[in-house]
């Protein structure tokens, strides 16, 4: 196995010693380096990138199953899913030819999903299992299975093909004559229910952005763009992104698949895409590795034209260079770089001469193509140099396996190798893109599950494990485009790979377009921001949050409470002083700030209490900090609101619905105090309020709080949101049952 430890130790000792300086000829510097000539590391990385298919195991693949059919028997289902994906993923998967450990793995995950009642799933998984050469003499339960969960979704004509198909594999069946009456039987009863269907009954809930509300006019002059934005630039901003016509809230201003994107962590590996990022729980496997898995064979066969068929030799080095050099490759090679005779001489047009905006064509036209993606700023003048410089130690081991695999490993010369200037030439390119992430990167966010040790469809526990997870790091170039705001006028929302930016308020023409970079307004202190936004963007921010607030009076949801008159008090050289000029009481604030510090201590007790399920003991802890607190603090104090939430997660987690909608409603008020009624942390609060009452059947207070939420949550993320969706089902089941 190769190690970059001993590459990345030569090149630091050499900044610690000054011998290496910030300049453009970095890669000229690292082919210099001693290690590549070693003999010994010459063998590592050949090894490393001899992995196609290697790493195929039927033994894995069938120890696997054997796991997660013990965790099967245990009913716990979920876990059972992870160990039989893991199994999918070892199997081995030749073209064209069937694969019985695959067949296996994938007929058992759609037992597990079939108990998990995913039957869109279920369905997938049992085609794919036949595809693979599922054993005759048992098809007929994987068909049962399939005809069953067809009806469920009310694909009636499927439904009744998939059932006939199992009654007929019987036949070929080693059940005896009493078994087969049984299962006869019970084909016989689901038909009935099938043929009970009417036809053009409503399926279950689209979750597709087919049915989006809001259409967005695309803009022909910038790319992924609605027709109200247009690009600007200047010398202070650089590019930016301004509004040519009025917008409203709600409008969509961009939707934009990403360029390229890498999943975050082994946890998504066996849920999500790996080239669309949908999360789905019938992935299907790579034909050669066991790294990656895709939502359809047209991702997977994509994914290999475009970039895999590299990646899927260099794992192993992949995993060790980081997201940043990732996706720095996959930039690359989604652009198909490798295809031109010269990458040097390509890289002489980079950046092209034109006497337009960076990134835009001689026409003027910003198409987010490859030369857009290049010209996404570096910042390389300002950030660390080891960061520089393993962005391009990195890029040259990356470009040096690409040539190696593209040569099978034949290689008889390696001092060739390492000067050869198309080598060079792509780990430039590489480095490039690397060093861009830093300042243009976005995490893929989606609203799912925690995993559950078991299949718990208590109310609690369907109110409890709901959590905004981020999936990828992806690069937008047209998204890319728009400059910080830290009280930003848009918010992004994603559907797979595809990023969503819509207004959030009304954004006036000529008013400059802002997304929020992290350090938000609500979140965080104007010196917090600044600090931040500084640390890893590089400059000072200026905007009309940050330059208002400079001035701004006291900001009570930080607020202390006064002893006398209970109004906001502010701390001053050590003293308590309220801000109510009535009062302008004064005191001693050690006390305050101990007790502060207690309650925050108590807090992150209760918090690890309820996560190793201590409910009881959690409770004393929060229900001690928030006396606390609210003596203390001032009434609209973001930290009662915090610990009002956490109360509320832990009576849903012992099952007193009604005790946790109180907290919610306490932590709602002040919740809007300090974000304001239409903002994004009240839209959030309300939709937990909404499952807490709708699993606790509160309907006459549920509805409401549906409508509410549904009015802001479509507003910031239009109706085909995961969150929006799951208010409209929970809408429909009221007026249904109720």
């Amino acid at each position: 196995m190769i190690d970059l430890n001993f590459l990345k130790t030569s090149v630091f000792k050499n900044l610690r010693d000054g011998k290496l300086i910030r300049h453009s000829n970095s890669i000229q510097h690292i082919i210099t380096l001693p290690q590549w000539r070693a003999e010994e590391f010459q063998s590592d990385l050949q090894d490393s990138l001899n992995v196609s298919g290697s790493c195929k195991s039927a033994d894995r693949s069938w120890n696997l199953r054997l796991n997660g059919n013990k965790l099967f028997k245990q009913k716990l289902y979920l876990k059972a899913l992870r160990m039989y994906s893991k199994a999918v993923l070892y199997a081995s998967d030749p073209q064209g030819e069937s694969s019985t450990q695959l067949s296996l793995a994938y007929a058992n995950r759609s037992a597990a999903l079939y108990f998990l009642q995913h039957w869109k799933h279920v369905i997938e998984d049992v085609d794919h299992a036949i595809e693979h050469g599922y054993p005759a003499e048992l098809r007929y339960k994987l068909l049962i299975r399939k005809g069953e969960s067809l009806k469920n979704v009310r694909r009636k004509e499927d439904a009744i093909e998939a059932l006939e198909c199992a009654s007929q594999s019987l036949k070929k069946s080693n059940l005896s004559s009493t078994e087969v009456k049984a299962k006869q039987e019970r084909i016989s009863q689901l038909l009935v229910s099938c043929h009970q269907l009417h036809d053009g009954q409503p399926h279950a809930c689209n979750n597709g952005k087919d049915d989006e509300d809001v259409q967005m006019r695309l803009n022909p002059k910038l790319q992924n763009a609605a027709i109200q934005v247009t690009l600007g630039h200047s010398v202070e901003k650089g590019r930016y992104l301004l509004a040519n016509a009025d917008i409203n809230p709600g409008d969509i201003l961009i939707r934009e698949r990403a360029f390229a994107a890498v999943l975050l962590n082994a946890d998504h590996e066996v849920t999500h895409c790996h080239y669309c990022c949908t999360r789905t729980l019938s992935l299907i496997t790579c034909h050669h590795c066991p790294h990656v898995q895709y939502c359809s064979k047209v991702c997977r066969d994509t994914a290999w034209q475009k970039h895999h068929w590299i990646e899927c030799s260099m794992w192993n080095i992949l995993n060790q260079v980081g997201t940043f050099s990732h996706l720095g490759l996959r930039i690359v090679l989604n652009a198909n770089i490798l295809s031109n005779s010269s990458i040097t001489a390509f890289l002489g047009t980079m950046p092209l001469s034109t006497n337009q905006i960076a990134g835009c064509s001689a026409d003027g036209h910003y198409r987010a193509d490859y030369p857009a993606m290049y010209s996404l700023q570096t910042h390389t003048d300002l950030q660390a140099m080891e960061d520089v410089w393993e962005a391009h130690l990195n890029g040259f081991l990356m470009s040096m396996c690409i040539y190696l695999i593209q040569h099978k490993g034949e290689i008889t010369d390696w001092e060739s190798l390492l000067a050869d200037p198309e080598v060079c030439s792509l780990a430039t390119l590489i480095g490039h893109h690397t060093l861009q992430m830093r300042c243009n990167i976005h995490a893929i966010t989606s609203v799912q599950t925690k995993d559950d040790s078991s299949v718990d469809c208590s109310p609690s526990n369907l109110v409890e494990t709901m959590e905004q997870v981020r999936v990828a790091s992806a690069v937008y170039p047209t998204t890319s485009l728009m400059n910080h705001g830290c009280d930003p006028n848009v918010i992004a929302s994603f559907h797979d790979d595809e990023i969503t930016i819509r207004a959030t308020k009304q954004i006036n023409e000529g008013e400059e377009i802002c997304h929020c970079y992290g350090p938000h307004v609500n979140h965080m202190s104007p010196t917090e921001r600044r600090v931040l936004l500084k640390e890893q963007y590089y400059f000072n921010c200026q905007c009309t949050a940050c330059i208002s607030s400079d001035n701004k009076a006291c900001d009570s949801s930080w607020a202390f409470k006064c002893s006398e008159c209970s109004q906001p008090a502010t701390l001053s050289d050590g003293d308590l002083e309220c801000t109510d000029a009535s009062c302008a009481h004064r005191g001693d604030a050690s006390r305050s700030v101990k007790l502060k510090e207690k309650a925050n201590q108590l807090l992150q007790e209760g918090t690890i209490l309820m996560d190793s399920g201590y409910y009881q003991k959690c409770l004393e802890c929060l229900h001690q900090s928030l006396d606390i607190l609210e003596e203390v603090l001032y009434k609209h104090h973001r930290a009662i609101s915090e610990v009002q939430d956490s109360l509320a997660r832990c009576y849903a987690e012992t099952g007193d619905l009604l005790r946790s909608a109180e907290h919610l409603e306490k932590a709602i008020i002040i919740v809007k105090k300090v974000y304001g009624d239409g903002s994004i942390e009240v839209a959030q609060e309300l939709h937990k309020l909404a499952q807490v009452l709708f699993n606790g059947r509160q309907v006459a207070r549920a509805k409401p709080v549906i409508t509410e939420a549904l009015h802001l949550l479509s507003g910031y993320y239009g109706d085909s949101h995961e969150t929006v969706q799951e208010l409209l089902e929970m809408e429909t089941c009221l007026m249904v049952l109720y």
